[in-house]
């Protein structure tokens, strides 16, 4: 069970899809899936860009 500071996390990434218009869970798995894609493909890319400064 999630508790603590990633359900508070969890919960207000929820209340924003909510207000948001969407409603329904699996679009917002689906939506905060494609979240956390977007940025590991961010971080990985300044990680190499910042190796290819040194």
């Amino acid at each position: 069970m999630i508790t603590g500071e990633m359900k508070n996390r969890v919960d207000s990434l929820w209340t924003m899809f909510w207000t948001g218009g969407l409603t329904n869970p699996l679009d917002v798995i689906e939506q905060i899936t494609y979240l956390i894609f977007i940025r590991d493909l961010d971080l990985n890319d300044s990680r190499r860009k910042h190796l290819r400064d040194i």
